[in-house]
Formats: structure tokens, C-alpha cells, sequence
């Protein structure tokens, strides 16, 4: 017992340190956000300063400026006061840590870093070591390989995530300058392998490399030489990646130690990577194609405890036997046991095969035998009734006793446990034994009886979910039992065709949880006391009541999806407007929620899906100073949704350049919105845009049926900033007829189906990919043009059926760079007259 209390003393005290730590968090915080508002600030003031030194010039005088002539100006202006003056200086002695975190503020938060923002944290004498920039316009700007190159050797890790303009130009110039790197990521950019490798190729101390969701990349993005430093390469859901991509990574970089190709359909074979990676620690080809691991057992790898084969269809579980000794390979029996040194292991989903669950059980005797370091464990079979499940799971209860950490256990795609009821006493039978060593645990069913079990018998559970959950047999509350230290909770409960006409009170409370999800709730009363929740979900089931009896407690919640009534959406958004920031709702009713959501001032991102949405929740300027990300899907009339992509009204004149705080300045910001997506206006005919907001980097119109005109004319922002889109799509728009965009920035455009469209006017000299696949009335002509003037990299022109005679054709070959995809096209061939048999 003293050693129980003692433990128990220790964790309580670790909870209060987590305490003590998120308030220090929110301190530094405030004081990053305040030190980065007089950043943006200053950057502003220098753009404008610089202005009025040309304005108070003549052209001649102009060209023979300097920076010490910028002191000259008037002294209104206060930016070449010695107080401004120094503010560059003393940002260099700041931390690296913490100048990675402003960069961090500006950028992602406020979606306002720019070169000249940027330019401030680069300059002589930087401390900067790291540099995280993701969906950051500034990395499509002139001057960004310029400013990164400053940091030069000292930079050590550039992360530069899903930014639509980063160009092949701007990371080959940048690897003339960093050579130093030892953390590249990459990820979600349309690179190809050049660029890429020319950056590795010049970092010869990289250790880390990261390119996930990178489409365009093949077998080359690595250069011809070895690689003795690197020891991480992740290419998750990079879809070109083949088995020569493979085979060239265990080539060129033998010191791998982590290896992930999670999603790379392409991928059948690690053969090379048995026979090179010696010290191979981690591998994960979960979603590929891979089915045989013989080569890599074969391969002597003494390092590797980490496998995760989840999700390949291909790999029967009968080839998985060959992680244990005892079990011939290659007619050797000198293999070492590959099972043994396991700490992390995920199986494959098991098909209905002949001797399929004989082999699994085989495998799990081998496991329990053999893997006695194993800390984490995915099963995914398939039963044909819960007579299989339970003493499936029953006969791992000594692998999950023995020190296991992780233990998921789910059946595999199409199963038959849906169509069974679990009997409250078996499952109770089951799971009842001590394990405190068990944190995280995934069932595929469960009985709500159980429940209360799993708390008295795994207190130390941070992690539930189950996938079927029977509700009580006795009773109407459905009411969860207190797990001391539980933080993620995901119960999906089965409704038996009784359970319709029984009003259930489900009840919640807890002082430790912070992600809760009901994947299909549908109780008409609801009490939720849960102080420390900071994520909730609920998926409404089929079951609609008329009257809702909510209480909820929820004063740190800044994450809400709810797919049911609107009255629970109602009082979602009211009792955590305070702290929201993600708001995804869905409903079928009347959603009248606009008085509610403007409480919600610090929301980032906003998806709403219904059909009868009210106008007015569309005005959010006056209300959301954070809001990045708004994803609209409805069949409203949407009258006021032009005006969300209106310019701000912000002005830097000498009054606000007088300004003494740069808190007062970012109290007059709008939101920094990012991205729309806007779907199903069927009554919308036409969007006009004179002044876009500067912050919207992509513009998304889905499925307007009735929309005939999209215009958007590029003025430049009050301030002189430039547009930041980089990408608009329209798509399923079957009435539209003209797209009219004049704009400098924009870099991909999207106009995929819309058949009716025959006018389009394009000024914008940086398109490098256009797309008009099905749009084929579209004239030649307008296309030619576009050529003529856009630096296009890429033009796509399916169900044109263009020939090699047509002008547009041949336009398009002259254009050097220029990718046309005119799909499946079958070429007219010439007649010959018959040969003479003579």
C-alpha cells in the first residue's frame, strides 16, 4: 500500500507541475504576442518610411539614396527615432527557442509574415537556428531566398510545410548559401526531385529528412552520393514513391535508423532495405503494397524494434511467422529471432482466408513466448461472432499484463460483430484483472458494465476508445466511472432496436480528461462537468429528440465538432466561446447562431455544412481578429459573402506612425483569414471582388449551380502590400460563363467543369498552373493568350481533344517548361492510297 500511495503522491504531483506549466505557457504567450505585435509593427513603419524617402525625392536623387540617407527624413516619423532604430538589435539577443516561436506567432496565428517581418530575425549577428514556416505566403516572394540565405551556416533546421509558392528556384538558391542543415522538411509542396536534390546534396551533416505528401517526387530527389549522416526519411502519402525510390534510399544513406512510408501505394519491396539499413530502429509501411518480409528478417537488422505492417492488404499474416527462429527460413535455421527484440508491433487486417485465424493464433503464441519487450500492439482480425472475440482477447490478457503500454485490438473491414450483442458478463470475465502498467487501449467491443471494471483495474489508462459499446441493461443513465489520469475518451455506442423508446441521460465528469468523442450520440440529456477538456466531438446518431436537456461545464475548450441538433450547437458555441479557436457544425435545421458565434473572438478556423443557414452569421470582420480558415457549405442565398474577401481598412499614415503600441495597432487588425472554401450557394449569380483582403492565399467555389460571373480585380492593399492568393478553384459551376482575374500573385487556377464557360481574361503574370479539363468551350484564342503571357508550367486540357495540328498545340510545344495534358487523345491518321498488287 505504501508504495501504491507513494506512486500515487508522485503522479499528483506531476499533475500540479502540468498545472504550474500550462500558466507559465499562457504568461509567455502574452508577452511572445506582444513582442511580436511591435515586430509587425516596425516592419510597417519601415515600409512607410521608405515611401516617404521616395516620395521626398526626386528620381535622380533616388538612385543615389542610401540607408544613412534615411535619416534625413522628417522626424515624424518616429521608426528613425534611437529607440526604433535599436529594436533590430536587440531582437538578436533574444533565444533561438524563443525567436522560433514569434516567427511562429506572426506567421501561423496572424498570417502576417512577410520577407520584410522576416528580415528582422535574419540579419548580421542572428541567433535563429530554426525556422518553421508553414502555408506562409512570404516563401513565394523575390526577396525570401535573399533573407533565408542571410542565416547561412547557423541555420540548422527549415521546415517550410504546404506553401502553395515555394518555387525550384527559391530552394536552389537558397542551398547555395545553407549547407549546414540538419532537419529538412518539405512536406505537402509540389516539388520535383531536382530542387530537392540539390539542397541535400550541398547539407552533407542532414539527419533528418522529411517530404510527406510531396506528389511529384520519384527516385532522384536524393543526388548520386552517399549520405553518412542521415538517419530519418519520412514519405508518407508521397504517391510517386516506387520500389526503386526504395531501393535507392538503402543505398545511398546505410545509417538510416528510421524509415516511414506510410500510404505509398507504389511500394511492394524492402528488400534492399534488409540488406544495407543495419541499424535500422523504425519502420512503418503500413498502407502499401508490400507482402513479404523474409528479406528483411533475413537482413540481420539487430537495431530494429519498431514494425508496422497496419493497413497492408497484401501481407498475410502466415508470412509473419518468420520473425521467430523456430520457423524455417531459406531452408536456414541460424536466423536470429527477430520477434524477440520487438518494442512496437501492428499486424495487417485479416481476411477471411483458409487457415487465416489458425496463423494468427500461432503468431500471437510466438508473440507471447518470444516478444517479451513488446510495449505496443495492434490486431485487427475478423470474427464471425463474439464466441471468437472473447477468447481471442482472453488468450492476450498475459501479453497485456506483462508491462505492455499500447494494446489495440479491432476487427479488420467488413466484419460480422456489428450484427452481435456483447454480453455484459463475459466481457466483465475478461478484462477483469490488474494491469497498471497498460495507458492506452483500443477495443473493437465492449459492455458498458465494463466500464467500471477497466477503472478499478487499469488506473493509469490516459487513452480509451471503443469502437461498441452496449448501452445498460438496467436503467436510463448511461453515467462514465472516474479514471484518475484519463485524458482521451472515444466511446461509440450500439443502439439495440429497444434502446429507441428509452430516454438515456448520459453523464460526464472528470477532472483530467481533455479530448472527448461520441461518434454517435443520441441522448436527449446531457451533463458534462469537465474542467480540463479542451477537444469535443459529437456525431449525432439516428435518433432525433425534440427537447434537449443540456448542462455543460466547459471552461477550456477550444475545439468543437458537432454533427447533430442545432440546440446542441447553440449551447456548444455559448458555453465555450470564451476559448474556442476550431468550429466544425453540421446540422439539417435552422441554425441561428450569429449572436452566440461573434462571442467567439479568438476562432481560427470555421466549417459549417446545412441547408438553411442564416446571412447574417456570414459578417465576421466586426467580431473574428483570428480567423485563418473558413470552409461554408450550404444551400443559402449568401448575399453579404462577397464582402468576406473585401481588403481591410487598415491605414499607416504619420498619426498611427506616431502610435506607441503595437498592441493598439493589432486591436484594429481584421481576422488574417487564409483560405475559404464555399460550397452549394444555389442562389449566388455572381461574385465581384474590387479589393481582396491581402491575407487569402486560396479561394475555393464548389458546386454553385447558378453562378454565371467570378471577378476579382487586384488593387494593392491601402497599406501598398501585396495580394497574397497563390490559388483559386471553381469547380461543377454549370452556368458560369466569364472568369474575368486581374491579380500579381496568383499561381494556380483551377477551372475544372464548368461547361458553359466561353469568356476568360486572365492578367496574371505569375500562373504557372492552369487547368481546364471539361471546360471545352473555351475559345483557342483566350488559351493562346494566357501562354503568351503567363510563365505557365502546366496546362491541362482534358476532352479537348486537341491534335497536333491545332494551333493551341503547337503554341503549347513552343512554350519551353510547359507540361500539356490533353489526357487520352487518339491522333487523326493520314489515308494512303491502297498498295498496287502488281
Amino acid at each position: 500500500m505504501s508504495e501504491n500511495t507513494s506512486n500515487h503522491d508522485e503522479k499528483d504531483e506531476k499533475v500540479g507541475d502540468k498545472a504550474k506549466g500550462m500558466e507559465v505557457k499562457k504568461l509567455s504567450e502574452i508577452c511572445l504576442e506582444w513582442i511580436g505585435s511591435f515586430i509587425v509593427f516596425h516592419s510597417q513603419l519601415e515600409n512607410k518610411s521608405v515611401q516617404l524617402v521616395n516620395q521626398s525625392n526626386s528620381k535622380d536623387q533616388r538612385k543615389k539614396n542610401n540607408r544613412k540617407s534615411l535619416t534625413h527624413i522628417s522626424s515624424s516619423c518616429p521608426y528613425f527615432s534611437t529607440e526604433f532604430r535599436n529594436f533590430k538589435e536587440r531582437l538578436r539577443y533574444l533565444p533561438s527557442k524563443i525567436q522560433v516561436e514569434i516567427v511562429g506567432i506572426i506567421g501561423n496565428r496572424w498570417n502576417r509574415l512577410s520577407c520584410d517581418v522576416l528580415r528582422l530575425f535574419t540579419f548580421f549577428d542572428s541567433h535563429l537556428e530554426a525556422l518553421e514556416l508553414e502555408k506562409s505566403h512570404c516563401v513565394g516572394e523575390e526577396k525570401f531566398p535573399q533573407t533565408i540565405s542571410q542565416l547561412g551556416d547557423q541555420l540548422n533546421s527549415l521546415s517550410v510545410r504546404n506553401c502553395i509558392g515555394l518555387s525550384e528556384y527559391s530552394i536552389i538558391q537558397i542551398s547555395k548559401k545553407i549547407k549546414k542543415l540538419k532537419f529538412l522538411d518539405l512536406s505537402g509542396n509540389e516539388l520535383e526531385d531536382k530542387p530537392i536534390s540539390i539542397l541535400t546534396a550541398n547539407c552533407i551533416e542532414l539527419k533528418e529528412l522529411i517530404l510527406n505528401s510531396c506528389p511529384n517526387i520519384n527516385s532522384s530527389f536524393l543526388s548520386g552520393k552517399e549520405f553518412p549522416h542521415i538517419e530519418r526519411i519520412s514519405l508518407d502519402n508521397s504517391t510517386n514513391i516506387t520500389n526503386e525510390t526504395v531501393d535507392r534510399i538503402a543505398s545511398l544513406c546505410k545509417q538510416l535508423k528510421v524509415l516511414s512510408l506510410k500510404g505509398c501505394k507504389n511500394v511492394s519491396s524492402i528488400k534492399k532495405i534488409g540488406e544495407n539499413c543495419k541499424r535500422l530502429v523504425s519502420l512503418n509501411v503500413e498502407e502499401t503494397l508490400v507482402d513479404n518480409i523474409t528479406d528483411l528478417v533475413e537482413g540481420d537488422l539487430l537495431n530494429l524494434v519498431e514494425l508496422r505492417f497496419k493497413g497492408c492488404g497484401k501481407l498475410e499474416i502466415n508470412s509473419l511467422l518468420c520473425l521467430f527462429p523456430h520457423h524455417i527460413i531459406s531452408n536456414r535455421r541460424d536466423v536470429p529471432c527477430l520477434g524477440k527484440q520487438l518494442i512496437v508491433l501492428t499486424l495487417p487486417d485479416m481476411e477471411f482466408k483458409r487457415n487465416e485465424m489458425e496463423n494468427l493464433n500461432a503468431l500471437v503464441d510466438n508473440i507471447l513466448i518470444h516478444s517479451q519487450n513488446l510495449r505496443e500492439l495492434h490486431v485487427a482480425p475478423k470474427f464471425k461472432d463474439m464466441a471468437e472475440y472473447f477468447p481471442f482477447v482472453k488468450k492476450l490478457m498475459p501479453l497485456i499484463q506483462r508491462q505492455i503500454c499500447k494494446f489495440s485490438i479491432n476487427e479488420s473491414s467488413n466484419g460480422y460483430l456489428d450484427h452481435y450483442e456483447v454480453d455484459p458478463q463475459q466481457s466483465i470475465d475478461v478484462w477483469n484483472f490488474e494491469c497498471e502498467s497498460i495507458t492506452q487501449l483500443t477495443l473493437r467491443a465492449l459492455s458498458f458494465e465494463s466500464l467500471k471494471v477497466l477503472s478499478e483495474k487499469m488506473p493509469n489508462l490516459t487513452l480509451l476508445h471503443v469502437d461498441r459499446m452496449n448501452l445498460p441493461v438496467e436503467g436510463d443513465l448511461v453515467v462514465i466511472p472516474n479514471f484518475s489520469y484519463l485524458e482521451d475518451l472515444s466511446i461509440s455506442f450500439a443502439l439495440k432496436h429497444g434502446d429507441f423508446h428509452r430516454i438515456f441521460s448520459f453523464i460526464l465528469i472528470s477532472t483530467s480528461l481533455i479530448q472527448l468523442d461520441l461518434p454517435n450520440y443520441s441522448f436527449p440529456v446531457l451533463f458534462l462537468d469537465l474542467p480540463q477538456l479542451e477537444s469535443i466531438r459529437f456525431n449525432g446518431g439516428s435518433t432525433f429528440w425534440d427537447n434537449l436537456q443540456v448542462d455543460l461545464n466547459l471552461p477550456k475548450v477550444k475545439k468543437v465538432f458537432c454533427h447533430w441538433k442545432a440546440p446542441l450547437i447553440r449551447e456548444l458555441i455559448n458555453k465555450t466561446s470564451n476559448t474556442l479557436e476550431v468550429l466544425d457544425i453540421k446540422t439539417q435545421e435552422n441554425m441561428d447562431i450569429g449572436d452566440v458565434l461573434s462571442k467567439a473572438i479568438h476562432l481560427r478556423k470555421f466549417k459549417m455544412s446545412g441547408k438553411n443557414l442564416v446571412d447574417g452569421i456570414f459578417n465576421f470582420k466586426e467580431h473574428f481578429k483570428n480567423l485563418r480558415d473558413i470552409e461554408i457549405r450550404t444551400s443559402s442565398k449568401g448575399e453579404e459573402l462577397a464582402s468576406l474577401m473585401e481588403a481591410e481598412s487598415i491605414q499607416i499614415d504619420e498619426k498611427t506612425m506616431n502610435t506607441n503600441s503595437g498592441m493598439e495597432m493589432r486591436s484594429n487588425w481584421i481576422s488574417p483569414l487564409n483560405r475559404i472554401v464555399l460550397s452549394g450557394f444555389k442562389q449566388l449569380t455572381k461574385i465581384e471582388i474590387n479589393n481582396l483582403m491581402i491575407t487569402i492565399q486560396t479561394i475555393q467555389i464548389i458546386t454553385f449551380p447558378n453562378l454565371q460571373y467570378f471577378y476579382i480585380y487586384g488593387k494593392e492593399g491601402k497599406r501598398g502590400l501585396a495580394s497574397q492568393l497563390l490559388s483559386i478553384t471553381l469547380w461543377y459551376c454549370g452556368a458560369l460563363l466569364e472568369v474575368k482575374i486581374s491579380n500579381s500573385s496568383i499561381v494556380e487556377l483551377n477551372l475544372e467543369s464548368n461547361v458553359s464557360l466561353n469568356l476568360l481574361q486572365l492578367k496574371t503574370p505569375k500562373l504557372k498552373k492552369l487547368v481546364l479539363h471539361h471546360s471545352v468551350n473555351v475559345d483557342d484564342s483566350q488559351i493562346i493568350s494566357v501562354i503568351d503571357s503567363c510563365p505557365l508550367e502546366y496546362l491541362g486540357v482534358k476532352s479537348r481533344h486537341i491534335q497536333s495540328d491545332n494551333p493551341l498545340f503547337f503554341e503549347a510545344k513552343k512554350k519551353k517548361g510547359l507540361v500539356l495534358d490533353r489526357g487520352k487523345v487518339s491522333e487523326t491518321h493520314q489515308r494512303f492510297p491502297k498498295r498496287s498488287t502488281r
